[in-house]
């Protein structure tokens, strides 16, 4: 049985996915988790703080400010939800420590000596470095065949951190990542795999760590694999190669604004828009919510998205960033529930904050690579409305082909399964994504009860949720709702915008969320800014 040792400095979504990833590929192997949380003396952190001030300015004030906000905000967060059987709950620190072969220990110096002592006692076959904090020789020379680290960026070029800011900074046109031998000076180790990304046009730095902690990931275990079984090949680091470090927050902004530049909107009409969806926002809670609250009517909003990818800016899309942002404050400002919780009825409506439910329709394939890792990050529960006729095939959307010239890719039914065992809901959105109300009323109760059939028998999947495609008003007739209940599907959405007071689960209203949608906009909207519920 091996052994593995893993070092880390955070168990943010990442480290967490890293570590179920190693367990999931290596069932029979011993994991030693050490977690440092290192507390630093009032004195250092005055001097590092003071440092940072200096570097940054009077920015820096305003921004230890909102970090203090929101980390009192996520201290009211009930940690004894973390054991359910939320979609992301197998990426926990409750799931990973109880596991029979991982032992997770905290420390408070990862370099002390009771910790050198456990590693050696352990006897481990490989140390891994994940966001671990700079390793001294003593400890990662430890292991048997030593430490890899995964890197977030291309070397020699980009040793340091954060992983894609200096490379958008620098307007490269690819990012990569990296798996390499720790050794003393940082980030020079020899190499055992690397890959680099294309950087697409609309691309910011969050949106391209989501990408890169998915490759890393893998690549962690495919360097895992090749050590151990001695399979493995390293190179040595060609030139000398640039270390950045964290850059200040004048920066970040210069590179913020850059990036905002390639969007097409009149400054004047985006910050009218901002100044009346805030006045809008802020007064919900104490007026609106608390009286929904009393009344136990509290409204849900249904939101609708198709597509999650920074290669384009349209009515369909939203970019990797914006949604990872967007899903961020849903859970932290509302109330998240299962599109399943809406229909069946099993929804708490005594809540003073909206409830949101998250769904997708057509079944593109950026939905598995993006929008599914931001959702397990942030534990939110989601439902996938998929044409199944076009799963898994080369063909794509006529509305695509139209517009953009070409088809995009579509999710197969392999990622399908995956997604619905992380506990994501599977639902119909017709065979060829036909419009109900206006073609061959035949052809389209073939289509419903042929893709009703398939998500059955592809996903051993009972009850069945229907989506419209299209979804507006006049794409719904009466009849074809009636048909859809007789097939024997659960619920039925629409896409014409507005929020839900009373639930008609045939009838149920969703509104679209596109790459417009700032955060104050999407918070209006959920709080029922479009002011047509039902």
């Amino acid at each position: 049985m091996w052994r593995i040792v893993i070092f880390t400095g955070e168990l943010n979504y990442s480290v967490r996915k890293g570590i179920i990833d190693i367990i999931n590929a290596f069932p029979a192997i011993e994991l030693l988790v050490l977690h440092e949380e290192k507390r630093l003396p009032l004195q250092k952190r005055v001097r590092l703080q003071y440092k940072y001030l200096k570097a940054n300015g009077v920015r820096w004030v305003g921004y230890q400010i909102g970090k203090l906000l929101k980390y009192r905000s996520n201290k009211k967060k009930c940690l004894s939800k973390e054991a359910d059987k939320k979609p992301g709950w197998v990426y926990t620190v409750h799931n990973i420590s109880a596991k029979e072969n991982v032992d997770y220990i905290k420390v408070n110096d990862i370099h002390g000596q009771d910790v050198i002592d456990l590693v050696r006692k352990f006897r481990p076959d490989l140390g891994v470095s994940l966001a671990a904090p700079i390793l001294k020789p003593r400890l990662f020379e430890i292991p048997k065949n030593g430490t890899i680290n995964l890197h977030k960026g291309k070397l020699p070029q980009y040793r340091g951190m954060p992983p894609a800011f200096w490379e958008m900074w620098n307007r490269e046109k690819e990012v990569g990542c990296t798996i390499h031998m720790v050794s003393e000076k940082l980030d020079q180790g020899d190499i055992l795999f690397s890959k680099v990304i294309p950087i697409p046009r609309f691309s910011t730095p969050g949106g391209l760590v989501v990408r890169l902690d998915e490759v890393g990931s893998r690549m962690t275990v495919k360097a895992i694999d090749a050590v151990l079984t001695g399979k493995a090949k390293t190179k040595k680091q060609v030139g000398d190669g640039n270390t950045y470090k964290r850059p200040t927050l004048k920066q970040e902004s210069i590179l913020r604004k850059r990036i905002q530049q390639k969007k097409s909107y009149s400054l004047l009409r985006h910050y009218g828009k901002e100044i009346l969806f805030s006045l809008y926002v802020n007064p919900y809670k104490y007026i609106v919510g608390k009286w929904s609250c009393y009344k136990k009517d509290q409204h849900i909003s249904v939101l609708l998205y198709h597509r999650v990818n920074d290669d384009m800016r349209d009515p369909l899309t939203v970019g990797v960033e914006q949604f990872d942002k967007q899903m961020e404050m849903i859970k932290e400002r509302y109330t998240v529930v299962s599109i399943e919780d809406v229909i069946s009825g099993h929804v708490d409506r005594a809540e003073q904050r909206p409830i949101v439910a998250v769904t997708f329709d057509d079944g593109y394939l950026d939905n598995y690579e993006y929008a599914v890792p931001i959702l397990l990050k942030h534990r939110i529960p989601a439902a996938f409305f998929v044409t199944t006729g076009l799963i898994g095939t080369n063909r794509g959307f006529e509305h695509d082909r139209k517009k953009l010239g070409y088809y995009l890719d579509n999710m197969t039914w392999e990622n399908l399964v995956e997604m619905k065992e992380h506990g994501f809901v599977i639902g119909s959105h017709t065979v060829t994504h036909i419009n109900c109300g206006k073609h061959n009323k035949q052809k389209v109760k073939e289509e419903i009860e042929e893709s009703l059939e398939t998500i059955k028998h592809k996903l051993n999947i009972e009850n069945v949720i229907f989506a419209y495609p299209f979804g507006k008003k006049d794409d719904i007739t009466e009849e074809i709702r009636e048909f859809v209940k007789k097939c024997g599907y659960t619920g039925c959405l629409s896409a014409y915008g507005g929020v839900n007071k009373k639930i008609d689960k045939y009838n149920v209203k969703r509104f679209g969320v596109d790459s417009q949608f700032t955060l104050r906009a999407l918070r209006a909207h959920i709080e029922g800014f479009t002011n047509k519920s039902n």
